[in-house]
């Protein structure tokens, strides 16, 4: 992808120069020959033709800000910050449209209760909604029972 923007930007300069004074510089990443913004029908051919050149599965351009959302919080970036990022106006409507919550996250959070009544258990996340499922073998089933009895 950078090599492909720096291809872009190399073009941009030669069409500066070929078109002169027609040429407006507002600083957009993608333009057409003039310097001028992409129509969105234009934009999307183009991103269309560049997925299928790099053979790459087609999928929507708004599913980059999904990948870019999720990615962003698996490295750390809290919630805030990213809801900015997007330019969207709160924290809960960036969580509740962006934010796919990833399997290995809830196991890795649900690991932090496996210390839980001090039994063994086997939590399952793969393919869920929340609530996430949690099993207690036999074993802690009864220490359990015990406990709540005493």
């Amino acid at each position: 992808m950078a090599d492909e923007l720096a291809r872009w930007k190399q073009q941009q300069a030669q069409d500066k120069q070929r078109v002169g004074d027609k040429y407006t510089d507002d600083g957009f990443i993608v333009t057409n020959e003039f310097g001028h913004y992409f129509e969105q029908k234009t934009f999307k051919d183009y991103y269309d033709r560049l997925l299928k050149d790099a053979n790459i599965g087609h999928f929507t351009f708004h599913a980059l800000r999904h990948t870019f959302a999720t990615r962003a919080l698996e490295r750390g970036m809290d919630y805030k910050t990213l809801s900015a990022i997007l330019g969207h106006y709160s924290v809960a409507f960036t969580m509740d449209t962006y934010v796919h919550s990833i399997d290995e996250h809830k196991r890795h959070e649900m690991d932090k209760m496996d210390d839980m009544f001090g039994m063994q258990y086997s939590i399952s996340v793969e393919n869920q909604p929340y609530p996430v499922l949690c099993t207690l073998s036999r074993t802690a089933a009864q220490s359990m029972f015990l406990t709540f009895q005493n």
